[in-house]
C-alpha cells in the first residue's frame, strides 16, 4: 500500500482582506484534494495563535500554506519553522509586501499548482534586540515617518483587514504636522553614520503598492539593507515618496543606503517604530541578520532550491 501523505497545514487569519482568507480556504482544500492532498485547516481568532499552532507542528518537511497578509507570514515566522520546512503563501493581506517580491499567485488553485511543482526560495530574515526582549522580521522594520504612520492606523483600527485607503488619513495628517527626528546607525565596523530623519532596514525591495526601494536589493542574500533617509520637512518626503513611487529612487544626498549583518538604529528621543506592518520595539535596537532560515515556495523563476 502506498505510504498515507501527511496532511498539509494550512494556517489561515479568517479576517484578513474583510474575510477573504476565509472565504478561500474551503477552495484551497478542495484544490489540494483534487490532487491527492490531504489538509487540516487552523483558523486564528486571535494575535498569536498561528504561532502557538505551528510551534504545536514541530519540525519537519511537509508544506504549510499561509492564508493572509505579511503580518500572519510573520506570526509563522515567531514558531520559528526552519529552512527545511516549505512554505506556500496565498496573500489576501493589506500591502502584500511578500508575495508581490516573489510574484505568487492569488487564486487558491494557482498556489496548489506552485506547491505540486515544490520550487522554493530560501529568504533571510531579521531579529531585533533591545531592552524588551527580541522579534523577528521577514520584511522590514523602519523607524520615523513609517512608524508614526503605522501607529495611528493600528490604533484606530477596529476588526477585519487594515485596507490601504486606511492609511491615507494617516499620512496626510502626518505630513502635515512633520517634524524629523534624527536617527544614527552603527555598522560592523562601529562607525556611527547619519543622522537620518527616517531609517528602514529592509531585505525586500518593495515596499507597499507600487512604492520600491534602490535596485539590488536581494531577500536571499545573507546580508540586510539599510536606508539613511535625510526630510528635514514635508515637502522632502513628498518628493522621496513620488520618487518611490515611479521607482526611481537612488542614492544621493537625501539618501544613504548600507548593507550589513548587524545594524544598531538610535534616535535623539522616543519614536514610533514598525515590524512588517506592524508597531514594533522601541528604540535603540540591534538587528542582526538570520540567513537562510525562512523557505519560501514559489512560482517557476523565482527559486533558488538551496
Amino acid at each position: 500500500m502506498p505510504k498515507e501523505r501527511k496532511p498539509i497545514l494550512i494556517l489561515a487569519n479568517p479576517s484578513s482582506g474583510g474575510g477573504l482568507a476565509g472565504e478561500l480556504a474551503p477552495h484551497l482544500v478542495e484544490f489540494l484534494a483534487e490532487r491527492g492532498r490531504p489538509s487540516e485547516v487552523f483558523f486564528s481568532s486571535a494575535p498569536g495563535q498561528i504561532t502557538e499552532r505551528a510551534k504545536e507542528e514541530g519540525g519537519g518537511t511537509t508544506p504549510w500554506v499561509v492564508i493572509g497578509g505579511d503580518g500572519t507570514i510573520r506570526e509563522v515566522l515567531a514558531a520559528s519553522p526552519g529552512p527545511d520546512r516549505p512554505i506556500a503563501v496565498l496573500p489576501t493581506g493589506s500591502a502584500n509586501v511578500l508575495a508581490t517580491s516573489l510574484r505568487l499567485p492569488k487564486a487558491p488553485r494557482e498556489t496548489v499548482r506552485m506547491i505540486e511543482a515544490g520550487r522554493t526560495r530560501l529568504l533571510d530574515a531579521g531579529r531585533l534586540r533591545n531592552r524588551e526582549g527580541t522579534r523577528d522580521f521577514l520584511l522590514m522594520f523602519g523607524s520615523g515617518f513609517d512608524g508614526r504612520v503605522v501607529r495611528e492606523v493600528h490604533e484606530k483600527r477596529k476588526g477585519g483587514t487594515l485596507g490601504m485607503f486606511r492609511y491615507f488619513g494617516p499620512i496626510l495628517g502626518n505630513l502635515y504636522g512633520f517634524e524629523p527626528v534624527r536617527h544614527w546607525i552603527r555598522l560592523e565596523d562601529g562607525e556611527r553614520r547619519g543622522p537620518y530623519d527616517l531609517v528602514i532596514v529592509t531585505n525586500v525591495r518593495h515596499f507597499g503598492g507600487l512604492w520600491k526601494f534602490p535596485e539590488g536589493i536581494e531577500p536571499d542574500d545573507g546580508l540586510l539593507d539599510c536606508l539613511g533617509f535625510k526630510a528635514q520637512n514635508a515637502w522632502s518626503l513628498i518628493r522621496l515618496g513620488f520618487r518611490g513611487g515611479v521607482g526611481a529612487l537612488r542614492e544621493g544626498i537625501d539618501l544613504e543606503c548600507h548593507q550589513a549583518a548587524r545594524i544598531r538604529i538610535e534616535a535623539e528621543k522616543e519614536e514610533p517604530t514598525q515590524c512588517d506592518g506592524d508597531p514594533g520595539p522601541s528604540l535603540p535596537v540591534e538587528i542582526t541578520v538570520l540567513p537562510s532560515c525562512f523557505r519560501a515556495i514559489v512560482p517557476p523563476g523565482g527559486t533558488n532550491d538551496a
